[in-house]
């Protein structure tokens, strides 16, 4: 029989340090008050994403002119038309030209036909009937459903109709134009219209916003916070994470540069280093994506007479 074993005295626990505890709570507070301030701050810029890039603005009236009135699109007479579409009629000015080959041009957001005068120019000069169209959202005319710009997603249908309107009148050809935003509506067309091959013979491209996140990040970069600090990417991220969620937003679908399959004709692409609104970068990458088709031509501050018969010559070698 064994011998029995005394109990020895109990083990003391070891106090454990207050460091332990105290840490992951307070890792835990600092987590909860970073996403908090996340949160917040992508909520702060995706309602400045709504009111800057979604919202409906009007910076210029456009022409308030009659259909058949003349008026004038930049320096050249023209007179004002309008062009069914589903939603009801749209109004355009329009350059009467001799060739067969029509220019139809699409503005920025919140401006009118007249911003595209100087395209007209030299569409004008080479003999084109140009016709500068107004869209959804603009001023006077007849807004969109959800009540928001659609960066070409609902806009295309517009110029598509404009198009129509075009060939009605004898156009057998057009040359597409677009500005800002206007050149988003052109690659919509052109990606989602239904049209018969050889239809559009060029593209004219004048800071062309061919993806609406890198419009947002410019922006939202070019905000003044305190103590000289700028919005950093993560966080514009996270803006236009919260905008998708908030408004409804498919950044993927307004990003024309992500697939540029649309692009099967020759593009000029004029584009600003010092453009407020469309980095110069935008268009790099149409270039680069595209290199055997679309051209860029890097704008000085004030557009020379040069650029513009840079214009004239592409104009005519497309038509």
């Amino acid at each position: 029989m064994s011998a029995s074993v005394a109990p020895g005295p109990p083990r003391r626990q070891r106090p454990r340090p207050p460091g332990r505890l105290v840490r992951p709570r307070l890792l835990l507070a600092l987590l909860l008050v970073v996403t908090l301030v996340a949160l917040t701050a992508g909520l702060a810029l995706a309602l400045r994403i709504r009111s800057e890039v979604l919202a409906v603005r009007t910076v210029a009236t456009g022409s308030s002119a009659d259909p058949g009135a003349a008026t004038r699109l930049g320096e050249d007479p023209a007179e004002a038309v309008s062009f069914p579409t589903g939603r009801g009629e749209l109004p355009a000015l329009l350059v009467e030209g001799r060739s067969r080959t029509w220019a139809v041009l699409v503005h920025d957001a919140g401006w009118g036909p007249e911003q595209t005068a100087g395209l007209a120019a030299a569409t004008v000069a080479v003999g084109l009937p140009t016709l500068a169209i107004t869209y959804r959202n603009d001023a006077g005319v007849a807004p969109d459903p959800s009540g928001r710009y659609g960066w070409g997603r609902t806009e295309w249908r517009d110029l598509e109709a404009a198009v129509a309107y075009a060939q009605e009148e004898g156009a057998e050809g057009v040359v597409l134009g677009g500005l800002g935003m206007g050149g988003a509506v052109v690659a919509a067309y052109l990606e989602l219209a239904e049209r018969e091959d050889g239809l559009v013979r060029g593209l004219l491209l004048d800071a062309p916003a061919l993806d609406l996140a890198a419009v947002v990040d410019a922006d939202l970069a070019s905000l003044d916070l305190p103590l000289g600090l700028r919005v950093p990417r993560v966080a514009a991220a996270a803006a236009r994470e919260v905008s998708s969620r908030l408004d409804g937003v498919d950044w993927d679908a307004v990003d024309y540069l992500d697939d540029t399959s649309w692009l099967e004709v020759p593009a000029l692409v004029r584009h600003s280093a010092d453009d407020p609104t469309v980095p110069l970068e935008v268009s790099r990458r149409l270039v680069a994506a595209e290199p055997d088709l679309a051209r860029l031509v890097a704008l000085p501050p004030v557009e020379t007479a040069r650029s513009e018969r840079r214009v004239e010559r592409f104009v005519r070698a497309v038509r």
